[in-house]
Formats: C-alpha cells, structure tokens, sequence
C-alpha cells in the first residue's frame, strides 16, 4: 500500500523543484542541437558531467539555486569500529542543500535507453533504478531522480519503457507500491508534473528508507532536440519486445 504523500510537508519541495527544473532546462538547451562532445554518441558519464557543470554555473544561478553540486562524486559505507571501508558507491549528479531545520540529498541517475530491450533492463536493474531500491543510493531520502536519456525515437522508447515496468516480475524486483488505482506508474508524476512524466513508490529494507519506508522516484526523459539516427532492430530484441506486450 502506498505511503501517500504526507510526508511532502516536511520535504523541502521547493528546493528539489528547482533542482530538477535547473537539470532539465540545462539538458533542453545542450541538446538542443548536435555538438562534437554531446550528443547521442556520447558515453553517459561524459554527457552527465558536461550536464552538471551546466547546472551548476549557468542554470542554478539563474534560478537562485545556492546548494552543492556534485557529479560523480564517492560515498563509502565504513565500519567506524576498525575503519574499514565496506562498500563505495558513485552517483551521477547529486544536489545537496540545507538550512536550519531541513536537508536534501536529491541524486539524479542516468541512463542511456534506446529501443533496444536490453537498455530499458540496464535502466530498471542492479545499475540503475534498483540502486534506490535494495543498494544504498539516497539512504534515508524520500525522494529520487531516473533519468532516461533517449537515443532512440522518444516516443517509441518512452512507450516501451512504461510497459516494461508494469510488467509483474519487474515490479516484484524492485518492491514497487501501487497507487490507489493499482498501477504501478504513479502518473502524472505528483512531484515535479513539469518535466517529469511519472513517478514509482518503492519499498525500501528498514535501514535504507525513510522514516516512512517508501522512496519516491520521479522518472525525468531527456530527448535529443533533433531527429536521432534510427537503429536497425535484432530479431532477439524483436521477441523480448513482444513477449513484454503480452
């Protein structure tokens, strides 16, 4: 069962909004046309970085946005009793900001999806949209950033991606609550309507989730502002695409 949308009175809602309002103008306009160093040939980390640094510099001081940006940036889990490093993890851009009674560790995960099957696998598993879920990205935060970046015909790719996480044994890996009307897409996204297309409720393990035990992921699709070269369509994608129609 879902865990509503009380807590949002406490979460500083503003602040996120412009973060992810200062992300997806920034994409919107390096986008907007080819560059040499982005574009949909572009290794993501390279794309997300130009990205952040954008944000960052251009975008976020026009919105009076006076948190910390990072991109790519390190966290490890310690064992504070020997000093050990336990676990490290990178996140693709992360936006942090506080004041005196509230904190925000909002984190934007991005993933490269084509029309490819095994791309919209990438985005929803053990790398992608799962790290919110049972790994450790934004412990203890009620809300998080997907990000598809689109390098296949967006309407297409952004159809098979929606179909692909209603799919049953995709909602029972990543321990997804339905909403009231016992769909697993909570759409339109409740949490920033403007620039994202819907969002998904996950059930965390106790020591990952908030006090609520529900993370919030909002699913931001960022498309290339020119027509991307079509890629031809292999006979096992073919299959595994139907077999998610059915």
């Amino acid at each position: 069962m879902s865990a509503g949308l009380e807590w949002l009175a406490a979460f500083p809602h503003a602040e996120a909004q412009r973060a992810v309002s200062a992300v997806h103008a920034s994409w919107t306009q390096l986008a907007s046309r080819s560059r040499s160093n982005f574009n949909p040939a572009i290794p993501e980390p390279k794309l997300t970085r130009v990205l952040k640094q954008h944000a960052e510099r251009v975008t976020a001081r026009q919105l009076g946005l006076l948190g910390y940006w990072g991109a790519e940036g390190v966290d490890n889990d310690v064992d504070f009793e020997s000093g050990e490093i336990t676990g490290e993890t990178r996140t693709d851009i992360l936006y942090a900001w506080n004041d005196e009674a509230r904190s925000l560790r909002l984190v934007f995960e991005f993933k490269r999806v084509s029309h490819l099957a095994e791309s919209r696998k990438k985005y929803y598993g053990k790398g992608g949209l799962l790290r919110f879920v049972t790994g450790t990205y934004s412990r203890g935060q009620a809300v998080a950033i997907m990000s598809a970046i689109l390098i296949s015909e967006p309407v297409e790719t952004q159809a098979a991606l929606k179909r692909s996480l209603q799919q049953a044994p995709t909602a029972a890996l990543l321990r997804m609550v339905a909403g009231s009307d016992k769909s697993w897409l909570h759409e339109p996204s409740s949490l920033f309507p403007a620039e994202c297309a819907f969002d998904t409720e996950h059930l965390r393990p106790g020591e990952l989730g908030p006090t609520h035990r529900t993370i919030r992921v909002a699913h931001l699709f960022l498309p290339f502002g020119y027509p991307v070269a079509a890629r031809k369509r292999g006979t096992r994608d073919a299959t595994l695409t139907a077999l998610e129609g059915e």
